[in-house]
Parts: C-alpha cells; sequence; structure tokens
C-alpha cells in the first residue's frame, strides 16, 4: 500500500489523500484530512497511515496527523512522539539541511538522535534532553580516522550508515613518464552502538566497504545529497 496526499490544487492546499493498493494496482480516496496539505511526508506503519507536514499552521499540534486502517478514521499525532520512525519523518521533511548529517535511532528501547559535527559522530537522548556526547568508536580507524559527511538510519533499528571519502593518490610509470594520478574513494560502513553507563555510547563497525571511485579529487564534503541500503 502507498498513501499519497496531493500538492496544490489550483494554488490551495489539499485534504483529499489518495491510496494505491500493490495488489490490484488501484487507486482510491480516504476521508479527507483533518488539515489541508501540499505534499507532505506518508508512510504506513502498522496498520495506519502517517502523514507529517505540508501545512502552513505553526502549531506543532497540526503538523501531522494519523489514519487508521480499521476504524477509516484520521487523528492528531504529537510530534513529541519518541517513535524513531515519525520523528525520521519529520527530521527529513522540516530540516532538509539536515537530513544526512542526523537521524533517530533506538537504543535500548530509548529514542536517541545519532548527528554528526565536524565530521564526527555525537549522540543524544531525545527524551532526556542530554548535551551532545562523542560516540565512542574505539581503535577502529576504518571509521573514526576521517570526516564524516552523512549518517542514516535507513534500514530502521538501532544501527547506522555513515558515509566518507577518501583521496587516493598513484603513481603512473606505464605512460612513459613520471605523473601522479588522483581518484576518491566513497566509502561506507554500517555502525551498531552500544550503550555502557549514563552517557557513554560506543560504536562497533559491522562492515565496511569502498561503493565508488571517481577521478580526480575535491576536499569538499557537500558532495552527498541521499543514500539507501538495499538488499537481494
Amino acid at each position: 500500500m502507498t498513501p499519497k496526499s496531493r500538492g496544490f490544487v489550483r494554488r490551495r492546499r489539499s485534504r483529499r489523500v489518495l491510496v494505491l493498493d500493490c495488489r490490484s494496482q488501484q487507486w482510491r480516496s480516504l476521508p479527507k484530512m483533518r488539515q489541508p496539505r501540499a505534499s507532505p511526508a506518508a508512510y504506513v506503519k502498522d496498520g495506519l497511515i502517517i502523514v507529517i507536514g505540508g501545512c502552513r499552521s505553526k502549531n506543532i499540534e497540526t503538523w501531522g496527523e494519523i489514519y487508521d486502517l480499521k476504524t477509516n478514521t484520521w487523528g492528531r499525532i504529537l510530534l513529541q512522539s519518541h517513535d524513531p520512525t515519525v520523528q525520521n519523518a519529520y527530521l527529513n521533511r522540516f530540516k532538509p539541511n539536515l537530513q544526512t548529517n542526523a537521524c533517530y535511532v533506538e537504543i535500548d528501547k530509548v529514542s536517541c538522535l545519532i548527528f554528526l559535527s565536524d565530521g564526527k559522530l555525537f549522540w543524544r537522548e531525545t527524551k532526556q534532553g542530554f548535551e551532545r556526547c562523542s560516540v565512542i568508536l574505539g581503535d577502529d580507524e576504518q571509521v573514526s580516522s576521517y570526516q564524516l559527511v552523512s549518517v542514516a538510519n535507513a534500514a530502521g533499528g538501532g544501527r547506522v550508515t555513515v558515509w566518507w571519502k577518501s583521496g587516493l593518490k598513484v603513481l603512473d610509470l606505464l605512460s612513459g613518464t613520471e605523473t601522479w594520478e588522483c581518484y576518491t574513494n566513497i566509502r561506507c560502513a554500517e555502525i551498531s552502538f552500544e550503550k555502557r553507563g549514563l552517557r557513554e555510547l560506543w560504536g562497533f563497525v559491522e562492515w565496511s566497504r569502498e561503493v565508488f571511485t571517481v577521478y580526480g579529487y575535491d576536499d569538499t564534503y557537500d558532495f552527498f545529497l541521499n543514500s539507501a541500503i538495499v538488499t537481494y
């Protein structure tokens, strides 16, 4: 099932929602939302359609709403929710400049914000409001020695993927002249977490690999737009 909320209709926000049944490949209309919206974030979880954003109101109580597929009714959702799925949808929708620099994960049944600052990994409990703390990566130099450019929780659960790039300089002796060629390697790693004490979070690299190589090198860190982990 794929929900879709329309964008502007005659330059106005709409309360209409369409749902695509992936089995029958048929569209059907749902009862109208409580608030008119334009291109909000929408997804399905546990028999509920969750819609976030797209309205003009600055009142946080109107930013999100839930449609119950069993009762066929809309209800209000509070974005103070500590469900990482809801929080990530809010983060991606309302803070696009942070989209590749922060995400929410659930660690020991507690929602935590994992984010990047100056290329390093930090964390903070969202419920307790602790000040930011560094994620301890130990002696694992696969990740800790690089400037990270993106962190994501695309697969859900208590793990994140981090991305970075590194430069490679190769001496070319086959051309007959001594020349250097530069390459940029895009790398990715998956990190799991373990809490040790109240404010200590350890990160463990589950896997790390090179995913892409391009010719030349650029030392800027704004090259990354989005990512997805696909299994098959």
